[in-house]
This record gives structure tokens, C-alpha cells and sequence, in this order.
């Protein structure tokens, strides 16, 4: 927007906002439309790539946003690393959690998973000695 007299314009935005495909697309949303998602020039109704799964959106998002760390925690369903399903919270698998693809055939409810291992932090197993009477 400018004014007559004026010979930069200025932003009428105060900041760069990300489109609502990030990280899939990394234009500003100013300049791709992905205010809303059908409105994204790269995904959205009249893109110029076929739109990914919700559920490749938020994989993409997981990757570009844990920590290295978080990405090397196992889903506590046990199905695999917790950065591929969102399984950092049994909910939250995409696979077995609420709204899951199998939720009807989770495993169960004791999930059979060592809980330190899903966090990352397996110990090395203790060796405990019987004491002899």
C-alpha cells in the first residue's frame, strides 16, 4: 500500500506467516494464498501439486519441528519411532492411538512397551544375584 506522495510502499502485513501446508511449502502465505489451505498455490483446489494426506502434512511437520532427540523416541504402541506415527503419546498414534487407522486392534491397554525405551533412555539390563541363604 502507498500513499501519492509516497515512494516505497509499505507492508501491510507485520510479519512472515507460514502457509497452512508448512513445511510442505515454504512460500510465505502472503505470496502463495495459503492463508486457508484450498487457497495455497502449490496444494490447495487449483494448485500446482496434488494436495498430500493429512496425515503426510503432519509427518512432514513432526520431522521439521522435533528435536533431534524426540525423533529417536518409539511410539509407546511400540509400532515403530514416534516421529512417524505422532505416537509420542499413545493418543496421538496414528496407527493405534484415538482416531487411529487399526484402534480397534491396539494392542493392550499395558502397551507391552518398556516405558524408558519409548522415552529413549533404555538402561542396560541390571543382573540381579539371589542371595544365598
Amino acid at each position: 500500500m502507498s500513499a501519492p506522495s509516497q515512494i516505497q510502499p509499505i507492508a501491510t502485513s507485520t510479519g512472515k506467516g507460514l502457509c497452512k501446508w508448512w513445511p510442505l511449502c515454504k512460500l510465505d502465505a502472503q505470496i502463495c494464498g495459503g492463508i486457508e489451505k484450498d487457497r495455497c498455490s502449490e496444494f490447495g483446489a487449483n494448485g500446482k501439486k496434488q494436495a498430500p494426506k493429512d496425515s503426510e502434512l503432519a509427518r512432514a511437520y513432526r520431522n521439521a519441528t522435533w528435536s533431534e532427540t524426540a525423533k529417536r523416541r518409539h511410539c509407546t504402541w511400540g509400532c515403530g519411532l514416534a516421529v512417524e506415527c505422532g505416537g509420542m503419546k499413545g493418543d496421538s498414534c496414528e496407527k493405534y492411538g484415538v482416531n487411529g487407522t487399526d484402534k480397534d486392534n491396539r494392542p493392550s491397554d499395558e502397551r507391552g512397551v518398556d516405558e524408558e525405551a519409548t522415552q529413549g533412555r533404555a538402561q542396560s539390563p541390571v543382573k540381579i544375584e539371589e542371595k544365598k541363604g
